[in-house]
């Protein structure tokens, strides 16, 4: 039987985040610091660095898919903040009749 002795055992680096999960990990680090002086009272988004860090998530694709709804959220604390929806109605679509859904 071979004994195993650990001193001469190959070393194993830690594994390192890739370039792409370092940015996700900043800008999520960004947002949260954004939120919070957001919700501490601070609403100059400009002087944050918001549009910024929103300039940065736009250019990537997995960001604007993870940190999309952290952006409504922190726009939606700020006062005279308003959304606008539409609802669509066929032509087709008749009162009389049940909608088709």
């Amino acid at each position: 039987m071979e004994i195993l002795d650990r001193r001469n055992a190959p070393t194993v680096e830690p594994l390192r985040p890739t370039d792409a999960q370092s940015t996700l990990a900043e800008l999520g680090d960004e947002l949260d610091r954004i939120a919070g002086a957001v919700a501490a009272g601070n609403h100059d988004l400009r002087a944050l660095g918001f549009w910024r860090v929103v300039g940065r998530i736009k250019r990537d694709q997995l960001a604007i898919v993870r940190y999309a709804d952290e952006v409504a959220r922190i726009t939606a604390d700020l006062p005279g903040t308003t959304r606008d929806y539409w609802i669509y109605v066929p032509v087709q679509y008749r009162p009389d009749k049940p909608a088709c859904v």
